[in-house]
């Protein structure tokens, strides 16, 4: 690639590399490791042959030459200590030949001895305070009981703030006088950017967010290239509002924004928005960096595409395997996977590679968890957190096991210790909704819920979990709500018109009830789904709906397809023969078995006006008019029975849906006198099947088998119609939760089995074909009428169940 092409941003990739090699040798200098890593990254991705004088790109940033000479030998001495991690040695050996405090006059000390010197004197100070908090941390946990490790840890604490407060109020004065109008800008800019950096870091750790913030948006305005204030900054982001207010450089040049957009839309579960700029920057030049490659992962795992962020880190994984950065959230995808060969071969490369790192810890715990050696899991999660106790992933992991172990206290802590390191992780949020509602207190449960949907608004899983609990807190019309949204943004469990149906059921609204169930059915049709017990109780209810209301063949459709399942086999004889007595009057039907394959042709219709029907008159439904011609249908001696029409128009109304409706067209069909009836225009194809006990001289029904569904329900609405992901939904997590209640009404009194929080594949089934028992029996089965001298006792139902 050229350096003079400029691929996505308005610069040259050789200027992109000179600031890359400017900031790299700035951050080298004053010891930050980890900024040069990611740097570097870039560098080597950009593929380009270093310029002809690297000298010159070298003194070009003077970091040398701000050092005094007679200094020079002071700073590398000081320097060494600081790489070997002793900070305080650092300190002393920069502050021994100080004629006077600091803090009396920063800027007299700074133009004596220059930006590095003074900025090497006070992070190594601030590094000394984090070391010795950290090792309190870590002896109080080891060493005393519970009550006594908050005591320590509180003191420890106290005296860390104390010495960062000395620190802030010595730095304080020069940064304070730093003016970033662009005729005060001195050629000292980038030394004052990094003093503003670490003055920034002071405040964050002494929790004057507001005031870092501010710190590290004049930074990052003195040096467009300062990474260390680009990434600290993303961490005090809380919402896209306040990232907008921020007076950030727009420049042409400054092309490093865009990498800490990306990240931050990451941390707000911005998937597409973060995946859309990452891939731009894949395509600009950097497609080379493995932190990209690694981010672009990340964003698939928000995006819950775990088939694509698979792919994504094991291309990454097979560049680069010894590269452990990221390796934690790869066991978490596999996992979700349920790739046990693939984790247990990354858990072993993990642990070849560096045992005691708390990323190889966390890929080893998710690989026990996978197995099912929750107490192993434990031990792993927590030999993390001892190396990283501020690793809120891990604690969210470390919560779920504990779930699985049915240790409610431990799960809460663990939850909660997630979210004191990250209150962006939903899943934690999730996590502690899921306790409080194991420990029966549904009230706590919501408020954990509604923080956990605010952080992933289209999350059908947590909007479906919300209306569960409404439905405990008897709340039943933001229930609806909540199962009509989790059903418009994209139902992940296909839950969500089950759940609304139950809703409707215990409400008494029996029309908008089987309207649902019905679309319900329609759905697992649709999408191959059969979810058995579930469509138990769906074809039980129209059948015992469609049997008050008086529509005899409906119900006996219903019922008949309730012989499919063991659960309502029973129930459904015992209505068959109260159908047969009521519905006498039925003439002749053709057989179900004359059918071998039924297609099913559902379709939906969209209106942006609302229908509504009459509450005064009689509920009522039209038969629709086939474009297929139909043969004459025996007209019923007794009664007609009307049709029915069902609408969701009490539900729509509260869900403060504009100009949404939806309507359930319910068309009876009357049967052939030859064969079996098949509806068109998204209707389904129906027959029952009557016959006749020669052998024990009897006139009476006998075969009622089989059934398809009873109805099509159109939705006439204006709401964009809901995307069905393809990649599978989860227990979450979550990552990632599943939701094994059949109903809203039942308390929850066990822990979902599976792992909470992360996504797990769903397997889907394709419906059964209805296939024909009895091909050669072609002949049309007449029912007679009963005599009323057999009355009751003559009743009795055999045929052949599907």
């Amino acid at each position: 690639m050229d350096g003079s092409t400029v691929i996505g941003f308005p610069i040259s990739l050789c200027t992109v590399q000179g600031n890359i090699l400017q900031s790299f040798f700035e951050c080298q200098l004053r010891g930050l490791r980890h900024s040069c890593k990611w740097l570097t990254d870039l560098l080597w991705s950009l593929n380009l042959p270093i310029i002809s004088n690297p000298d010159s790109v070298f003194s070009s940033s003077n970091v040398y030459q701000s050092i005094p000479p007679d200094k020079l030998t002071t700073f590398l001495l000081a320097r060494s200590c600081f790489d070997t991690q002793e900070y305080d040695h650092c300190a002393e050996i920069l502050s021994h030949n100080f004629e006077k405090p600091i803090h009396d006059n920063p800027k007299n000390f700074i133009d004596k001895y220059g930006h590095v010197y003074y900025f090497l004197y006070i992070y190594s100070r601030y590094m000394a305070c984090e070391k010795r908090r950290a090792d309190d941390s870590v002896e109080s946990r080891l060493v005393l009981k519970q009550d006594e490790e908050t005591k320590s840890s509180c003191i420890s604490m106290a005296k860390c703030n104390k010495e960062l407060l000395s620190i802030k109020c010595e730095i304080e004065p020069y940064t304070n006088n730093i003016n970033l109008s662009n005729e005060m800008r001195t050629v000292n800019k980038i030394g004052d950017s990094f003093l503003l950096y670490v003055h920034s870091l002071i405040c964050l750790r002494l929790g004057i967010k507001e005031t870092a913030a501010s710190l590290l948006v004049q930074a990052i305005n003195l040096n467009f290239y300062l990474w260390p204030a680009w990434y600290e900054l993303v961490d005090l982001i809380e919402n896209k509002e306040k990232m907008n207010c921020l007076n950030l450089p727009t420049d042409d040049e400054c092309w490093m924004r865009y990498f800490f957009e990306a990240k931050v839309f990451l941390k707000l579960h911005e998937g597409e928005r973060a995946l859309e700029i990452l891939l731009k920057l894949s395509e600009s030049g950097f497609s080379r960096s493995h932190n990209l490659q690694a981010e672009i992962g990340l964003a698939y795992n928000e995006l819950r595409a775990m088939e694509l962020a698979k792919k994504q880190f094991k291309q990454l994984f097979n560049a680069c395997p010894c590269r452990l950065d990221n390796v934690d959230t790869y066991s978490n995808v596999l996992f979700v996977c349920e790739d046990s060969n693939e984790l247990a071969y990354l858990a072993h490369h993990c642990v070849n590679l560096d045992r005691y790192r708390a990323e190889t810890c966390c890929v080893v715990g998710n690989f026990f968890g996978l197995r099912g050696q929750h107490e192993k899991a434990v031990i792993y999660f927590r030999r993390a957190l001892k190396l990283k106790p501020a690793y809120s992933l891990v604690w969210t992991l470390i919560g779920h096991e504990f779930m699985e172990l049915r240790n409610t206290n431990a799960a809460i802590h663990a939850y909660r210790q997630a979210l004191v390191y990250n209150r962006h992780d939903y899943r934690a949020w999730y996590g502690l909704g899921q306790m409080y509602e194991v420990l029966n207190l549904p009230s706590f449960s919501l408020y954990y819920y509604r923080e956990a949907q605010y952080l992933m608004p289209t999350d059908s899983r947590l909007i479906v979990a919300l209306g569960e609990i409404y439905g405990r807190l008897k709340r039943f019309d933001e229930a609806k709500k909540c199962y009509w949204r989790a059903y418009c943004v994209g139902d992940i469990e296909g839950e969500a018109l089950m759940r609304l149906a139950i809703c409707f059921e215990r409400c008494g609204e029996d029309a908008e009830a089987a309207a649902a169930y019905t679309e319900f059915i329609k759905l697992c049709q649709r999408n191959g789904v059969n979810e058995q017990i579930n469509l138990a109780i769906a074809y039980k209810y129209l059948a015992n709906y469609h049997l008050r209301k008086g529509h005899y063949e409906d119900s006996a459709l219903a019922a008949n397809k309730c012989l499919e399942y063991p659960e309502t086999r029973e129930e459904a004889k015992a209505m068959l023969r109260q159908i047969t007595i009521l519905a006498g009057d039925i003439e002749q039907l053709t057989p179900l078995d004359s059918v071998n394959n039924i297609d099913i042709h559902t379709e939906e219709s969209k209106t942006d006006h609302c229908e509504y029907l009459d509450q005064n008159s009689q509920t009522s439904r039209k038969a629709e008019e086939s474009e297929f011609s139909r043969t004459e249908v025996a007209k019923s001696a007794a009664k007609e029975i009307q049709p029915l029409s069902i609408s969701l128009k009490e539900a729509l109304t509260s869900f403060n849906e504009s100009t949404v409706s939806r309507r359930l067209h319910l068309s009876k069909q009357t049967p052939s006198s030859s064969a079996a009836l098949t509806i068109h225009s998204g209707h389904l194809t129906s027959s029952i099947c009557y016959g006749e006990d020669d052998t024990n001289d009897r006139n009476r029904a006998r075969n009622l088998t089989s059934i398809t569904a009873t109805s099509s329900m159109e939705l006439m609405t204006n709401v964009a119609t809901p995307v069905h992901h393809s990649h599978p939904p989860t227990s979450l997590p979550c990552d990632n939760e599943s939701f094994n209640h059949t109903t809203c009404e039942t308390p929850i009194n066990n822990v979902t089995s599976a792992v909470h929080s992360k996504f797990r594949n769903s397997p889907t089934t394709c419906v059964d074909n209805i296939n024909d028992n009895n091909n050669n029996n072609n002949n049309n089965v007449q029912l007679e009428t009963l005599s009323s001298e057999q009355g009751d006792e003559s009743m009795g139902y055999s045929g052949n169940e599907t």
